[in-house]
Formats: C-alpha cells, structure tokens, sequence
C-alpha cells in the first residue's frame, strides 16, 4: 500500500513537467534547390516572457554566443558533438556595422570532408514587436563551406491572453555539391530536426 501511495505521488509530481514538455510539428520540402521548413508549436506564455525570451536571443547571439548553448541551442548539436552525418561547431560570433561575423567547423562524416573556421554572416533583428506579433528575421550569406545561404523568420503569434503560436520558416541553400547529394530524407534527418529542437527550447524558456 504504502508503495503504491509513493507510486501515485510521483505519477502527480511528473505529470506536470509531461504536460508542459513543448513538442513541435515541423516538415520540409524541397523546390528549385531550395529546401523549405515549417516549424510550429504551441505554448502557455505571458508577453513579458515572449518579449525577454526574444531579446536575450538576439543579444546573445550577438555578444554573448556561449550562454546560447545553455538554453535555445541546447541539444541541437552545433558546438561539435559527434554526429554520423555532419557535425557543426560553431565558434565564434563578432558583431560589427550591423552584421555578425561568424566562425565554424563543418564536418561532413558522411563523405570524411571537414571545413576548419568556415566564415559566414548573418543578419539578425527583430522587424515587428507588437502585443500580438512578434517577429525576428534572420539571414545567413557568404559561407565559404556547405551552406549557400539561409534564411528564416522567427514569429511568436498571440492566439488568446495567455496561448501563442510560435512558427519558424526557414529556406536553406547549399552549395552546388551538397545540394546534388542531400535528399529530402537526409536533410529532413540531419537538419530539420535541429530547427524544431531549436523552437521546443524557445517555447520551454517562454513556458518558465
């Protein structure tokens, strides 16, 4: 008996933390060599949250890149854990006239390829910031390695007083030969995962 009461306590006790897991929907297709992926999910906020959440994202992925990989790029496999098909580690990040000069390593295990202290660049801001939208775009260019160009709008949708919608649209580019050898499968299981996982980590942090 006394098992069982412990048994059911700890049902309660975790049940809470099942219900609030943020589980996101996401799919990409594939058109003109341009790879497409949706992302949404669902989330309990207040617009104090969503408005903190954003801005701590933009900043730090400006001048704090290492206090990102605690939170919102959690989990998603780009500061060099090991992966069978490719690996990202991306090192740095310097913000000058506007635009993030960024750094990383691209290791494609599939084909034994790997890029050391790829350049790249990104633009990123916040475009609308009202209490019913908000919305970050975000441009990648001029990789040396892999990646042509991404691009991606970040929106946070107020559904009722306290429910959003959050959507992630992203196109993805890659480079002549890698957009001849990656699939939609492929991509789908070495990409578009990490674009949801991203969006689950902002939905958790905005739920806090």
């Amino acid at each position: 008996m006394k098992k069982n009461i412990i048994y059911i306590l700890f049902i309660f006790n975790i049940l809470p933390l099942i219900l609030n897991a943020q589980k996101a929907n996401s799919n990409t297709t594939y058109k003109k060599g341009i790879f497409s992926t949706e992302v949404t999910c669902s989330v309990e906020s207040v617009q104090k949250n969503v408005n903190q959440v954003v801005n701590d994202f933009i900043w730090q992925y400006k001048f704090n890149l290492n206090a990102l990989f605690g939170w919102a790029l959690k989990d998603v496999k780009l500061h060099g854990e090991q992966d069978n098909f490719i690996e990202f580690d991306i090192k740095s990040h310097s913000f000058e006239n506007q635009i993030v000069n960024g750094k990383m390593d691209i290791a494609v295990k599939l084909l034994g390829k790997k890029y050391t202290d790829v350049a790249y660049k990104v633009k990123i801001e916040k475009i609308k910031d009202t209490q019913d939208l908000t919305e970050i775009s975000y441009f990648l260019y001029d990789c040396e390695e892999v990646i042509n160009q991404a691009q991606a709008k970040f929106s946070i949708t107020r559904l009722d007083t306290n429910s959003y919608e959050i959507k992630l649209i992203a196109q993805t580019q890659l480079k002549k030969f890698y957009n001849t050898l990656m699939t939609q499968k492929m991509f789908r299981q070495n990409i578009e995962w990490r674009f949801r996982k991203f969006v689950e980590n902002m939905a958790k942090k905005m739920s806090d």
